[in-house]
């Protein structure tokens, strides 16, 4: 059975992939710290402070890509954080390439607190045909 952490963290994700913003943003801190690292050529990336930061970050992200696959695949509870890694499968607007992106996420927990306080994302994005 998961932990608390990581069932939140399930929850986060089902809300992206439902495209349920306000959904995620009912699961994070007023004053969370999202942080988005990758290539400055794609994605959303720099950080996004407080709920009105990260919404931010979700219309920057829709405006920068399509998805058509987002698959969180490994959760690892340790402790105060949840590490989850996964797969990203799309369309760059601009470019109209294709993307494969093995993204890395850590989603830091205060004790007792079942919102997210802290995010961040590394991204491994390539549109070099990948498709595994």
């Amino acid at each position: 059975m998961d932990s608390p952490r990581v069932q939140a963290a399930r929850a986060l994700y089902a809300a992206f992939n439902n495209h349920d913003i306000p959904g995620i943003l009912a699961l994070l801190d007023p004053a969370v710290v999202w942080d988005s690292f990758g290539p400055d050529f794609a994605l959303a990336v720099g950080t996004y402070n407080g709920r009105d930061g990260v919404a931010q970050f979700f219309k920057d992200l829709m405006t920068q890509q399509t998805d058509t696959e987002f698959t969180p695949m490994e959760f690892c509870d340790c402790g105060a954080t949840v590490h989850c890694m996964g797969i990203e499968k799309g369309t760059l607007n601009d470019s109209k390439l294709a993307f494969l992106n093995h993204w890395d996420h850590t989603l830091w927990f205060n004790d007792g607190n079942p919102l997210v306080v802290k995010f961040r994302a590394n991204y491994q994005l390539s549109t070099k045909g990948d498709t595994a």
